[in-house]
């Protein structure tokens, strides 16, 4: 009988407390240690520690060889017969014992992102059992101490499946940590009596600096051009911004760049809000653009800025004031950060506010929530839930407002739990 790799690893490793280890330990009392340990070498090619005098309780029957098994929930069991000690009686045991284990979540992946400014970790399980939720460590010492950063007791996107045989998906986002560090997480799952289970396998993340955080970003058509009106809260050492266009959606050109467009360089290294201007001149009415941002830092490394991808369709002849651009307003929201709801301000002017689009994204530009907005002027309420009516996760969002008359505005939103 062969080894499986999967059952390898649980001969070669100590039991450890909460841990998806499995400790077999062997006792022989007519014959020595020694003497076991090399028997079960040569048909397993595996040495691993061995039990001696386990319990006051072992006997020995002549040539009788005592094992013990110790399953990864703590169990153990003592193994005796009257027959000779075998290889494949012991991994019989092993497997059966392994087999009778059950796994509060088998994890089938565990990765981590950096998105913009913050670490975006994802995994799947394939199946659970009594599975209440899941704890997320941190540590930023290389794995050597972490220090807990969220749990399902306070987090509901941590909450786990209960029993489940399906496969699940879960998310968590980092707020923000310090960029120009390496973080490894470790993931456990907890079970109703406060067992706890560990993920084999941390994830590192390696975080780089991005350099500039945005709070909104406004696109609006003035005559026959489009105007680009942005405001960061706070820029690092950045060179300054860029900026790309698109008639297909598909393939971008750069149309701008801090390099030769004086309104486009940084302030950087400031952590007061900066604002800034820039006008494309070249539209051509009834013609829809797609436009995207980014920043470069002081190494000329570009940084996209994908939530903030910006579409507009050029109305033909739109003259100034008509609509009115001031008339158009989307308000910061309040609370901000906030939990668990948050109020958001808008209005229209002249717009069709049936035509009219309030939306919020995540960092990953995914639309989570749209509104329906019944009136020109007015405010809605988010409470944390996506159009499903689940609640999401912490982090950062951004609200996006667009008319059908050439405005569009983002801002960002920060929700806490």
């Amino acid at each position: 009988m062969g080894i499986a790799p999967s059952v390898q690893q649980f001969y070669t490793n100590n039991y450890q407390s909460n841990s998806d280890v499995v400790f077999l330990g062997l006792d022989q009392y007519n014959g020595s240690s020694a003497q076991v340990n090399n028997i079960f070498q040569a048909n397993t090619g595996v040495q691993f520690p061995l039990l001696t005098n386990a319990l006051a309780t072992s006997s020995a029957y002549g040539a009788n060889k005592n094992f013990w098994v110790i399953d990864k929930q703590g169990i153990v069991t003592l193994k005796s017969g009257a027959h000779a000690f075998s290889a494949s009686s012991v991994m019989t045991e092993i497997d059966n014992a392994l087999a009778a284990s059950t796994s509060i979540s088998e994890i089938s992946s565990f990765a981590g992102t950096q998105i913009a400014f913050d670490v975006e970790l994802n995994w799947a399980t394939t199946s659970e059992t009594d599975n209440e939720g899941f704890i997320i460590e941190r540590s930023d010492d290389g794995g050597v101490s972490f220090n807990e950063i969220a749990s399902y007791l306070t987090e509901t996107s941590l909450v786990g499946a209960g029993t489940s045989t399906t496969t699940q998906n879960y998310s968590y986002t980092d707020l923000a940590p310090n960029a120009n560090a390496t973080y490894t997480y470790r993931l456990s799952s907890e079970d109703s009596n406060g067992n706890v289970e560990v993920y084999g396998t941390d994830e590192t993340v390696n975080v780089t600096e991005i350099g500039v955080s945005v709070n909104f970003l406004n696109t609006t058509q003035i005559s026959n051009t489009v105007n680009f009106d942005w405001e960061t809260g706070s820029e690092g050492d950045i060179l300054g911004y860029v900026i790309y266009r698109s008639e297909d959606g598909t393939n971008f050109n750069l149309i701008a760049t801090y390099v030769n467009e004086p309104s486009l360089v940084a302030v950087a290294n400031t952590s007061t809000a900066q604002n800034y201007n820039y006008v494309d001149p070249n539209v051509t009415p009834n013609t829809t653009y797609t436009y995207k941002f980014g920043n470069v830092n002081a190494n000329g490394i570009e940084f996209p800025w994908e939530i903030f991808i910006q579409q507009i369709t050029v109305v033909t002849d739109l003259e100034e004031g008509n609509p009115s651009v001031e008339s158009f307003s989307l308000s910061q929201n309040y609370p901000n950060p906030f939990n668990p709801s948050t109020t958001i301000n808008y209005e229209l002017g002249n717009a069709n506010y049936d035509l009219a689009k309030l939306s919020v994204f995540n960092i990953l530009g995914q639309q989570v929530k749209e509104f329906n907005l019944t009136e020109p002027k007015g405010s809605v309420v988010w409470n944390g839930n996506d159009n499903f009516g689940q609640q999401v996760s912490s982090g950062i969002y951004f609200y996006k407002l667009e008319t059908n008359s050439g405005f569009s505005q983002v801002r960002k939103a920060i929700l806490l739990k």
